[in-house]
Order: C-alpha cells, then structure tokens, then sequence
C-alpha cells in the first residue's frame, strides 16, 4: 500500500512539474505547503525550500501594482477559503526576492479534505507578453487620436451611409455646436445647424449635396460666416486600396486671421512683408519668368532651407518630380489664358515638396496672379500650408477601412473588391484563378478554455504564417471570428492550388508558443477554381465554402478541391 501510495505522489509530482502554470498550495494561515517547478522558476527562487512553510502574502502577494501595501483582508487569493469559493483576477502582480514585480492572471481555490476547508490552491501565469500588446494597441489608438484632437483643422469624417465616424473637438469649437447636438449626432442635423451660420447657405448645401453624389472628386473652398469669420473647407473622399469609395472626410480651417492679413496686404507693402514674415503658411512670389521673387523665413520650419538657400532654388528643384508634372500642366493651362487677354486664375492644389533634411512634405498651395496698378501681369503670390498630417490621417483611416483591426489581413469588403477585379481580368485575359477557404479547426476550445487575449495572440499569429506561405501577388482575408480565404489569381490549376492550400495548412499545424504554452490547432480547407467552379464571386465562395465543411464532414484537418459530383 505504502508503494502505491508513494507512486501516487511522484506521479503527482511529476504532473505538477510539467505545468507551465505556476502553482503553489497555502494553509488556513496562508503559509506556502508545496510548490511545482514553474512557480519557483516565475517566482525567482532557487529551490522549493525557499518558500516551503513561508507566508506567500507576506512573501510574493504583499503591494499592489502601483507599490501600494495590500491588507491581507484584500487578497482575493485569500477568500478561497474564507468564503469557501474559487477567485480568479487580472490585474495584479506577484512580487520577485529581487524587488521586481510581473502581472499575472491567477485563480485560487479551497483546497477541502474530508469536507473541512485545510487552504488553498493557486495557480498563475505570467501575462507580461499579453499587457505589452494591450499597451501597444494603446498606444496605436491614442497616437491616432491626439493627431486628430491636436489638428488645427476642424474635422468630421463621414461613413458611405452619411454617419459620422470621426470628429474632433476643433470641428464642434469652430461651429459653435450645442452637447445636446453631439450627444445626438447624425449628418443631417448637423448640415440643418451649420448652414444658417453661413453667408450663403443654399450654396453651402448645394455643394455638400453635389459631393455625395459624386464620391470620386475633391473639394476646397472658402466659406463666409455670418459672423465676419472665414474657414476653408476642404473635403477629399475616404478611398480604399482598389479606388474603392468608404465615405468622405471634411477639414475645416479658421483662416479670418488670414484674410485680415490679406486685406492688409493690398493697402501697405511695409504691413504686407511684416505680417509674411511672421506667418505660419510659408508666402512667396514669383516673377514672371518663374523665379523667386520673394519666400517668407516660416520656409525653414516648414522645409529646413534658409530663405537664401530656397531662393536660389529653381522651381523645379522646389517640387518633387511627380509634382512637378502637375505643376506645369496647370501653368501651362495658366499661360494660355494670358495669351488670350485673360486674367491668372487663381488655383489651389496639394504638392509635394523636398525637405533639406531628405524627406518630403505635402503642402496646399494658393496661387494669384500679381498685377501692378495698370492691371499689368508681373507674376505669382503663392502661399503653401503644411497638409501632411491631414493626409496621414486620410491614409490611417483608409487602412482601418479596409483592413481587419486584429489582423491586419483584408477585410470582407477589401477581399471582395480583389476578387471581383481578379475575375474580371480572368475573364478578360482568359486566365483561371482559385480560391481557399480556411477555417481553423480546435479554436473555439482554445479561445473559450484561456480567453479571447490568448485567441486574439493565436489569430494574429495565424494570419502570419498564412501570410507567409503565399505570394504577394496573393490575397489572404478573414471574414469572420476564426474564417479565413485566400485569393491565388494567375495561371494555377487544382495542383498548383493544392499545394499553396497544403502549405498553409502544415503551416498553421505547427505549435504555437503562446504565454508559456505550446498550443495546437489545425484547418480545413476548401478550394474552388475559376472557371471550372465557378464564374462569379458568389459561386466561387459557396462551393469552396461547400468543399470545406465536405472535408469537415470526413473529420477535418485536411485540404479537399470542390468537385461537380459533390
């Protein structure tokens, strides 16, 4: 009997010591009674006998996070057998002999002899890796937001069904919006608020109407308040990867300091060059055989050349060459206007300048013509305004869009657009293409057994590997919880298909080293082929989708090609 029971124990002993959890056992008085080799490990400790008999609160569970001293009374570790029941908490810390701390996850339950309550058992994992991923996306949304609520401009960006899914807190300033109008927010009631605040609020109306309708063109003009001030507006459509339109953006900027300026400009010189020189947005003039005439000292700030370096700049030099492209056609178009008697018109555009340092800044510029006082064309005013935060923030929400949060891989809407396109030029082209649906089969228990932290590391990890395994001519979406497709166009058959598929799914068959714990899933995939398969994108989606929960019928974890006879 004494055998037995002593093979018992080491069994025991051996299961604990090949946990990954840490897990140790107290006594009513809160003194450690055995420990695994992982608890001492995490812990920092030498040996078992560095905790055996020790009081563990006093020991590794004595401060909160912040440093603070936490009371016994406290520990919910404590209450497992206080109140006879099981804890389990997420947001605490366990402290080293070395002063250092670690955030873990743990749970504790009574430990019941004979049906008297003799302690407790803990168990923990170390949960750094998963806080790190938190902070970073964060970090990522913070960063996002401050861009946006730190913008000069007042900003609203709309979504394709004219909701309103971004604003700042400029935008409600600059328009003098009540709490109860935001606490309400919709387009309409806002369009209805706005426009009596403008001079002109037919045209204000007519031209928001005119942009919805056409969802591909930009706009910027000056608006005129019944309040003497100005803004600009300024509004560009929200476009995806493929052209494909998600809504639309607005920015507004309050320029009355500006137009005062300018209105100073034209009744004194002395007044004109003291305020450039004092501007934000960079001024300049050019004579008429386009040289500088004249660059106010804001282009150090915005560019990183002196004034004298950036006089002696041609204007070629001044742009990029992309830009430059632009910038002849419109000063030809320009030209060819004074040539026929008429006036410079005035033009506004976004270019892309060179900076002293290497790198590049976008800019909206203003032009005029400058006419002396017989009306006599003598060159250009040009005032250029630093836009290349506005644009970063188009190009963020554009990818947030299109693109799955967790993941990063193609969302639903992104994977259809390629799809659709990838047919149209099969068909065109005469080529074929072929599609894969991934689901992941052993997930759900994973993500339902550890928590959606530990699906969430698994998912992206997931999506890596899929990435990895196909070309970068290739598609891979997820369109849903743990749903998967991939787009291979070009020439490739049932072959070529199958062994990018088998690929994947040796790929994501391989351990996954999450939070101390090597974790296992496989998949099932489906594959359909164009034409064979399929001719539009629905088709194409149904059978490889058939194909795969075919394969799942027959026990998953295997790759099948959809046939006619199915």
């Amino acid at each position: 009997m004494d055998k037995v029971l002593n093979g018992s124990h080491e069994q025991m002993r051996l299961l604990l010591d090949s946990a990954a959890e840490g897990i140790y056992g107290i006594d009513l008085q809160g003194n450690c009674t055995f420990s695994n080799l992982s608890c001492i490990r995490m812990l920092g400790f030498a040996s078992v006998h560095d905790i055996l008999g020790r009081n563990m609160h006093e020991l590794i569970h004595h401060s909160y996070p912040d440093g603070r001293p936490m009371p016994v009374e406290s520990c919910h570790i404590y209450q497992a057998f206080q109140e006879a029941k099981g804890t389990h908490q997420d947001d605490e810390v366990l402290w080293r002999p070395d002063g250092s701390s670690f955030p873990v996850e743990y749970w504790s339950y009574p430990q019941i002899e004979n049906g008297t309550i003799k302690g407790a058992v803990v168990t923990f994992i170390d949960i750094s890796k998963r806080k790190k991923a938190q902070d970073a996306l964060l970090l990522k949304t913070a960063l996002l937001e401050a861009a946006t609520e730190t913008s000069m401009d007042g900003i609203l960006a709309i979504d394709n069904d004219r909701h309103p899914i971004l604003h700042n807190r400029k935008f409600f300033e600059m328009w003098s919006i009540p709490k109860n109008l935001l606490d309400t927010l919709n387009d309409t009631a806002l369009i209805k608020y706005i426009a009596p605040q403008v001079v002109d609020p037919e045209e204000f109306v007519s031209t928001i109407q005119h942009l919805y309708s056409r969802p591909s063109e930009k706009s910027s003009e000056e608006l005129h308040l019944v309040d003497e001030r100005c803004f600009t507006r300024y509004s560009a459509p929200l476009v995806g990867e493929g052209g494909k339109y998600f809504g639309r953006i607005w920015y507004f900027r309050d320029i009355s300091a500006r137009k005062r300026a300018e209105q100073a400009l034209k009744s004194s010189e002395a007044r004109y060059r003291l305020l450039a020189e004092n501007a934000t947005d960079v001024i300049w003039t050019m004579g008429a055989d386009m040289r500088f005439t004249y660059i106010s000292p804001s282009v150090e700030r915005l560019r990183g050349y002196s004034v004298e370096e950036a006089m002696r700049q041609t204007l070629e030099a001044s742009v990029t060459q992309e830009s430059m492209i632009r910038v002849r056609t419109e000063l030809t178009r320009a030209f060819a206007l004074l040539r026929e008697g008429k006036r410079f018109p005035e033009f506004r555009g976004e270019f892309e300048q060179p900076c002293k340092n290497g790198s590049t800044v976008w800019v909206e510029i203003t032009v005029a013509g400058l006419y002396d006082e017989a009306g006599i064309f003598g060159g250009i005013l040009g005032v250029s305004r630093d836009v290349t935060e506005r644009k970063k923030i188009l190009e963020q929400l554009a990818f947030m869009a299109q693109h799955d949060a967790l993941t990063g891989l193609a969302n639903r809407a992104l994977f259809a657009d390629r799809l659709d396109r990838a047919l149209s030029l099969a068909k065109r082209e005469k080529r074929n293409l072929a599609l894969l649906f991934i689901d992941l089969d052993k997930f759900k228990p994973i993500n339902d057994h550890y928590g959606h932290a530990v699906g969430d590391l698994m998912l992206m990890e997931a999506a890596r590997r899929m990435n990895a395994s196909v070309r970068t001519s290739d598609t891979v979406g997820r369109i849903g919880g743990d749903e998967f497709v991939v787009l291979l166009p070009g020439q490739i058959g049932a072959q070529g298909a199958s062994v990018v598929a088998t690929k994947i799914h040796q790929a994501l068959k391989k351990p996954y080293l999450i939070e101390g714990r090597n974790l296992l899933i496989s998949s099932t995939i489906g594959i359909a082929l164009y034409p064979e398969h399929g001719t539009d994108a629905i088709q194409l989606m149904a059978n490889a989708d058939y194909a795969m929960y075919e394969a799942k019928r027959s026990g998953g974890d295997s790759v099948k090609v959809f046939t006619s006879a199915e």
